[in-house]
């Protein structure tokens, strides 16, 4: 199920997020909320643009499109438009990171959750470089948990962003995640406890 809890305004991230609906299969436990906000306990507010249950865990998506080159490391990124325009800025897993920490931590505090806290399961925190003309130079620390779009089917994905993993098989894959960890499929009343959680 995909709800649009309010549509974003800007046309990049409408244009990658309708290209990942296409792309995620519409059945149990698949489950997305696009833009929305939310406020933790200590009254800090974060912006979320995409927040998936799949069939291999509990994601957070930032979507940023970018386009022309993307370089850098864990820490700062450097982008280059196709103008020519140079602009340093942190790297965006940053602040995804403390969203998941911080949503989670509503997550666990929530009705659906009073007597399964510890089941809430780990909300990993992805960055999505939608735009698919984008040249990707980053470094392997500045790639960790960013992704790119999917290669079409029976095609490779192009040399310019042949570094970065597909955002859709990171969301639906079983295999054995980049870092080597086993992915395993998410229980259905832990998917059940998951929605209820935020619905409230």
């Amino acid at each position: 199920m995909w709800t649009t809890v309010s549509d974003s305004p800007h046309d990049h991230e409408r244009e990658a997020l309708a290209w990942l609906r296409s792309r995620l299969p519409d059945r149990e436990p698949y489950h997305v909320w696009t833009n929305f906000e939310f406020t933790t306990h200590n009254g800090q507010l974060y912006e979320v643009d995409a927040l998936a249950i799949t069939d291999n865990g509990f994601h957070l998506i930032e979507v940023k499109s970018h386009p022309g080159t993307i370089a850098g490391d864990a820490g700062t990124w450097e982008w280059t438009t196709p103008e020519g325009r140079f602009r340093q800025f942190d790297n965006p897993r940053i602040l995804t990171n403390r969203k998941a920490k911080a949503l989670k931590g509503l997550i666990e505090s929530s009705k659906a959750f009073k007597k399964h806290r510890s089941s809430v399961p780990y909300l990993t925190e992805s960055v999505f470089l939608s735009d698919p003309n984008l040249c990707c130079d980053l470094n392997p620390q500045g790639r960790h948990h960013v992704f790119g779009r999917d290669a079409q089917p029976g095609e490779a994905l192009p040399p310019e962003r042949a570094k970065l993993g597909g955002i859709v098989e990171h969301l639906i894959g079983l295999g054995p995640a980049s870092t080597g960890r086993a992915r395993h499929r998410i229980q259905r009343q832990v998917v059940e406890r998951l929605v209820r959680a935020i619905d409230q």
